[in-house]
């Protein structure tokens, strides 16, 4: 009788045991299919905003005062770093050489909020607390060194013409909806071949000029009709600031949800360089303008602006002014300050002088 009661409890312990590794190895393949998951929705979306498209009720995080984005620059730069004397060749002679030396990984979303909350796309200017400043092609072509020729930038609009150019792009990855990773991989093979053009061409074009919000690739310079190995005859810098009205005309309709898939490298690039305010490394001016910022400054003139409420209210300096003009004004701004410090410290010392001589005369006058 015993013997049957244990073997009977062997078996139910057994089934149970069976049962429990069943349910934990569904959990882990469930868990994993997320994961995979999570990992291809996130794969190309900013740093800043890695969570997912579609979040739980109360569990998204809060984008009111920051910009979503799709067009991380962090991959353009691994892929500058990287090139072949070939490939690094051929940018130069086209006319994209100034991108040589980007290296901004990393941007300021509450900044970038801030100046696209601030930029009036019908006139093309930055309503600012310190002024208005319009921004021009000579200030695209000035901030990331982006060709400004004579012709216009034109995408074929022909179906079959828009095929022909596709069709290759396409089969090099062997799908149509393209990640900015696939492109990372293809270009960092080290040819300078006609797939390496027009790759270099689309993630140039994603990264500092305009994407799309579903985290895939925008393959519209795919179609680019001109001479793609002289690019420096093309006007960049007038696409740029089309991309830049139609894109914020676009974020407008719900800045709180909404991706903004434009230019914004170049809008906080321009606004840092215009709007002058101190950080505590000082920022040399030089050509083109995103050379003389590192992450590090970009992260210390955001956090100097939304912790002492700044935003907008710097000194705008001109396109043209010297670093030497620059610190000759701020030292001018200085001594200043400390004149106008000393004669109100005088004004309130006369005045609490004169105040406490008006109650001694009170007083003598009550006591007599």
């Amino acid at each position: 009788m015993r013997d049957k009661i244990l073997k009977k409890k062997g078996k139910a312990e057994s089934s149970t045991g069976a049962k429990k590794r069943k349910e934990k190895g569904k959990a882990k393949a469930k868990e994993s299919q997320k994961g995979k998951q999570r990992q291809d929705e996130d794969e190309d979306e900013d740093d800043e905003d890695d969570e997912e498209d579609i979040q739980k009720p109360g569990s998204a995080r809060d984008f009111s005062n920051r910009t979503r984005t799709r067009n991380s620059p962090s991959k353009f730069c691994e892929v500058l770093s990287q090139l072949s004397a070939e490939q690094t060749q051929w940018i130069r002679a086209t006319g994209f050489h100034e991108l040589l030396n980007f290296s901004i990984k990393e941007l300021p979303h509450r900044l970038g909020f801030q100046l696209l909350k601030s930029f009036d796309e019908d006139k093309c200017v930055l309503n600012l607390e310190c002024g208005e400043i319009p921004i021009t092609e000579e200030d695209v072509h000035l901030v990331l060194g982006l060709p400004k020729g004579t012709l216009p930038v034109e995408l074929e609009t022909d179906e079959d013409s828009q095929a022909e150019k596709e069709k290759p792009f396409r089969a090099q990855f062997g799908k149509s909806h393209v990640r900015t990773s696939d492109l990372v991989s293809e270009i960092k093979k080290g040819t300078a071949d006609d797939h390496f053009k027009t790759n270099f061409l689309v993630l140039m074009g994603n990264t500092l000029i305009q994407t799309v919000s579903n985290g895939l690739v925008d393959q519209r310079l795919v179609r680019f009709k001109g001479d793609i190995n002289r690019c420096s005859v093309y006007n960049w810098c007038s696409y740029l600031l089309q991309s830049l009205k139609n894109c914020k005309k676009e974020w407008a309709k719900d800045p709180a949800t909404k991706y903004f898939c434009g230019p914004l490298v170049f809008l906080i690039l321009f606004y840092v360089d215009r709007v002058w305010i101190k950080i505590e490394t000082e920022v040399v001016r030089t050509i083109p303008r995103f050379t003389a910022w590192s992450d590090k400054d970009l992260r210390a003139r955001e956090r100097k602006e939304t912790s002492e409420n700044l935003f907008g209210k710097g000194r705008i300096r001109s396109a043209d002014e010297s670093t030497e003009q620059t610190q000759e004004v701020d030292r001018n701004l200085d001594e200043e300050r400390k004149r106008v410090s000393k004669y109100m410290t005088l004004f309130f010392d006369l005045q609490y002088f004169l105040r406490t001589l008006f109650l001694r005369c009170s007083h003598q006058w009550e006591v007599r």
